[in-house]
């Protein structure tokens, strides 16, 4: 069982006179928990302020230590204001 916290801080920014070419809301899944921006391409960086908690648990084969089964649970929180 292993637990991973991951803290993520960035402050606001004015970016609404830049050009948005492609950047766009990345899909939520396991991984981008662990993301400090959530959008996908280089022209937005979210602000943020929030840490994510999760558990992961593995079973390895003892005889060629390959990962046989991976389980994970995770939750955001964001801090407010």
């Amino acid at each position: 069982l292993e637990p991973w916290l991951y803290y993520s801080y960035v402050p606001f920014r004015e970016q609404s006179t830049l050009p948005n070419f492609d950047s766009s809301p990345a899909d939520f899944n396991f991984a981008q928990l662990f993301s400090e921006n959530v959008f996908v391409g280089g022209d937005r960086i979210a602000e943020a302020n929030q840490y994510t908690l999760a558990l992961v648990s593995r079973m390895l084969d003892p005889s060629t230590g390959a990962e046989r089964l991976r389980a994970a649970i995770g939750q955001r929180f964001y801090n407010t204001p």
